[in-house]
């Protein structure tokens, strides 16, 4: 990521939307405001983009996934959060900035998908977790294992969840 927004400002993205009930598929144009902090940067889609059907991505964003579909998706986010754990065990800090991005998007999955007390446990955080991120502060190194609780907890919790699915 470091290498594609290298540069604080204003990038522009363009988005195809595809996959199963999305026909003809989405095109929007975005614009990414990167001030070189994940909390504070903006993506706002681009009003007036000829291409963005606004009625698909209202649509896109009130139906979520169940029963087989949700599994499958669940298993999927489970396994990347397992093999970037795994990452984050054996290249450490290296692995850091996919972690940061797997969180946001997996907070993303699971407010799309999961009911509100199932989104609350899978991103809970913890009185441990607060301290683990003020540690790393302190001792940078310390990051690695910090993140390495974060995305244990959230798919070691979504493992849970899957396993309720009907």
């Amino acid at each position: 990521m470091d290498e594609i927004f290298s540069w604080l400002g204003d990038y522009l993205i363009t988005v195809v939307i595809t996959g199963d009930g999305v026909t003809p598929p989405i095109t929007a144009h975005l614009k990414f405001n990167w001030t070189g902090n994940w909390e504070t940067a903006a993506l706002t889609l681009i009003q007036g983009s000829p291409a963005v059907q606004m009625s698909h991505i209202h649509e896109l964003e009130h139906k979520p996934l169940t029963g087989i579909r949700l599994r499958k998706e669940c298993d999927k986010w489970i396994e990347s959060g397992k093999a970037l754990r795994e990452r984050l065990v054996t290249e450490g800090g290296a692995a850091i900035p996919q972690a940061k991005q797997w969180i946001q998007e997996f907070e993303t999955f699971a407010e799309l998908n999961l009911s509100v007390s199932d989104f609350d446990a899978v991103n809970a955080v913890t009185h441990e977790d607060n301290f683990n991120l003020e540690m790393t502060k302190v001792d940078p190194n310390h990051e690695a294992k910090t993140y390495q609780r974060l995305v244990g907890h959230r798919y070691g919790q979504l493992s849970i969840i899957r396993n309720k699915i009907k």
